[in-house]
């Protein structure tokens, strides 16, 4: 039997606000800088790099506060459009029982519109956007020009930084 959580619009409700080019070019309070199980455990979870951070192993990470770069890549197994913080390499987090931690492999990427699955989970360290606002979100920012997968291609480079602030949260 699958461990179920609440609806994950609980979750929802992060101010995140995307900068391209010198300019707002998107911002929401309908997107999340929390995994499905923040402080929590997953087989998967941990860093890339065991050997470097082996404390990590197992331990869901959530990205600190703070101003990051971010660039296009192609995300999870059916590889959409969605973009990857710092090209997917070290950014401070927190994790359970790690206070000041790293976290690598993160991406912004489509949430989901069902129940945060602790088995199978939405997002393990990364950010996500509610469904409802992807589509935009891709095609303002410039990766998914009119639904097309434009990651990798040197025409539509994105490039640009996300600001975490949990501030709403405190």
């Amino acid at each position: 039997m699958e461990a179920k959580r609440t609806v994950p619009n609980a979750r929802y409700g992060a101010m995140v606000i995307v900068v391209k080019d010198g300019r707002i070019e998107f911002m929401s309070l309908n997107a999340s800088t929390l995994p499905d199980d923040p402080g929590g455990y997953h087989k998967d979870a941990g860093a890339t790099n065991l050997k470097l951070y082996p404390e990590t192993k197992g331990k869901v990470a959530t990205v600190k506060e703070g101003v990051y770069y971010f660039n296009e890549v192609l995300h999870g197994r059916t590889k959409y459009p969605a973009l990857q913080i710092n090209n997917s390499g070290i950014v401070p987090a927190t994790r359970a029982g790690l206070p000041d931690t790293v976290a690598d492999g993160v991406h912004i990427h489509r949430g989901s519109i069902k129940s945060d699955s602790l088995v199978s989970p939405t997002s393990l360290s990364c950010l996500t956007i509610h469904p409802d606002d992807y589509a935009d979100f891709g095609d303002i920012v410039g990766f998914a020009k009119g639904g097309r997968v434009n990651a990798g291609d040197p025409k539509y480079a994105i490039k640009g930084r996300v600001v975490i602030d949990r501030s709403f949260m405190k």
